[in-house]
């Protein structure tokens, strides 16, 4: 797939005509510093996302395009989980220079809340709530919150069931039905076994102290 891109020249030295450029025009968008977008590989069909972090421009050679890369769940020694999401990105410590034509298109990479806040997921959306170290392994932060009773973090493709009383959150299939079971009881406004036992054992203790209430003279 080829793409049409030209560079837009910011105060190129005049002596030898290079030097580092603010923009890069791609199909008539300009792409910034700063900006994350979609490319592919030059010696491949696949594409990945990546995050400029500037332009270099030199008459006798392409433009390249310095990045700071995002990897899927997949590129990962730890592999997806069953907890990603189909558009999480990690961003990672691999920095990369590449033809700047190798950009495909600008994207967004959104934090996991506006993520979930987002009424209608476009093509050119992703998000990431972690980084990854692609020396060690690591990611950061290690720890993140983690719902329902298979304490597992929130994947934001999967319905989850919220319970009103205590506002937990619960995957259908731990609760041993089906997500159009799960999703009736939104409209019933749904309380967790724990919040109703909670209540239950609430109303004994009241009832009870009623009754001793009403035995003191």
């Amino acid at each position: 797939m080829e793409t049409e891109a030209s560079l837009e020249e910011v105060q190129l030295p005049s002596e030898t005509q290079t030097g580092f450029l603010k923009s890069y025009n791609v199909r008539g968008n300009i792409v910034r510093v700063g900006d994350t977008v979609v490319m592919r590989h030059e010696d491949a069909d696949d594409t990945y996302v990546a995050l400029v972090r500037g332009f270099q421009a030199d008459p006798n050679e392409a433009v390249k395009v310095e990045t700071r890369r995002y990897y899927r769940p997949e590129d990962t020694v730890a592999g997806r989980k069953p907890f990603h999401g189909s558009r999480e990105l990690f961003l990672t410590d691999h920095y990369d220079n590449q033809n700047a034509s190798t950009i495909l298109e600008k994207c967004v990479v959104n934090t996991f809340t506006n993520y979930t806040l987002l009424k209608d997921v476009r093509p050119i959306d992703y998000f990431s709530r972690f980084e990854y170290q692609t020396e060690t392994g690591w990611f950061s932060p290690d720890a993140v919150e983690v719902v329902c009773k298979c304490e597992m973090p929130v994947n934001p493709d999967v319905f989850m069931l919220k319970c009103e009383a205590c506002r937990e959150l619960y995957h259908p299939v731990c609760l041993n039905m089906t997500t159009d079971q799960a999703k009736q009881l939104v409209l019933d406004n749904y309380t967790c076994d724990d919040c109703r036992s909670l209540d239950g054992k609430r109303s004994h203790d009241e009832g009870s102290a009623s009754t001793d209430l009403s035995m003191v003279e």
